[in-house]
Order: structure tokens, then C-alpha cells, then sequence
């Protein structure tokens, strides 16, 4: 299963109406049930962002976070809306999956753009940072 098969708490929109209304969102909580607690007002479940910008803090292991200065978050999100105005169309795309998610959707645009594949039918490859390579084989619903 590798990355694939983990569960995160990253949710991508990506709605394209009939009249050419776009219109991309990404949210994340960053792992299940992010940070634990919710907001009594909202009932919204807060995030643990701040683990990503953490050094020796595992997630799950109960340390309370304490974010080191300078440290970069490597978290991503890449709601995208591009237009083609010579052909007057648009693709909305989005996506999950940690380190997964810039090469996935980097590969999703260029199957559909440049070589014209189904998104749905399309495999995705990922070589993950210890050159590993990861085959997602169909897009899940």
C-alpha cells in the first residue's frame, strides 16, 4: 500500500460549473482527527499543523508540540484552476497525500493536458524519497 494507503486528514474540492465558474479549495486537519480537540462553538476539529514544524515529535506520541524557529512546514496543497482561453476551456484539480501531492498532480495535469488521457483511467507514479517507486492504478471515488 506505501503512502497511498494512508489516511490523512487533507480534504481537496474541486467544483468547474457549466458556466465556467471554478472554484478550488484544500483543508487539512494533518493527521486523523488532527489535533484531538474541536471547537465547542463550531464543532469544527482543530488541526496539528504545528507537528510538521516540530523536530523529535512523533505524531501520535502524546509530546505536547514545540515548533523549532525557521523551520519550513512540509506540507502541501496545489488547488489549481487553469485556463486555456485559445480554447476557451479549464481544468480544476487538486489532491491529498503529503510529498505525494505535488508529483501526483504535476502527472495528472500533464496526462490530461499534454497527452489527452481520462484522468479516471490514468495511473499515478511517485518515487518517494528513498527511490522506492509507488503505482496508484485507478482514481478511487
Amino acid at each position: 500500500a506505501g503512502a497511498w494507503g494512508h489516511r490523512t486528514g487533507m480534504s481537496p474540492v474541486s467544483v468547474l460549473k457549466e458556466d465556467g465558474g471554478a472554484v478550488v479549495a484544500t483543508s487539512t486537519i494533518n493527521t486523523l482527527f488532527g489535533a484531538m480537540a474541536y471547537s465547542l462553538w463550531t464543532g469544527i476539529i482543530l488541526n496539528n499543523e504545528v507537528l510538521d514544524l516540530c523536530e523529535r515529535c512523533p505524531r501520535g506520541s502524546g509530546t505536547t508540540p514545540s515548533p523549532v524557529p525557521g523551520k519550513c512546514s512540509p506540507s502541501f496543497m496545489v488547488p489549481s484552476v487553469l485556463i486555456n482561453k485559445a480554447q476557451g476551456s479549464k481544468l480544476v484539480i487538486g489532491g491529498a497525500g503529503g510529498e505525494l501531492i505535488i508529483s501526483a498532480v504535476a502527472q495528472a495535469i500533464m496526462n490530461k493536458l499534454w497527452l489527452g488521457f481520462d484522468l479516471r483511467a490514468t495511473p499515478i507514479l511517485h518515487v518517494n524519497s528513498k527511490g522506492y517507486v509507488e503505482y496508484q492504478s485507478s482514481f478511487s471515488q
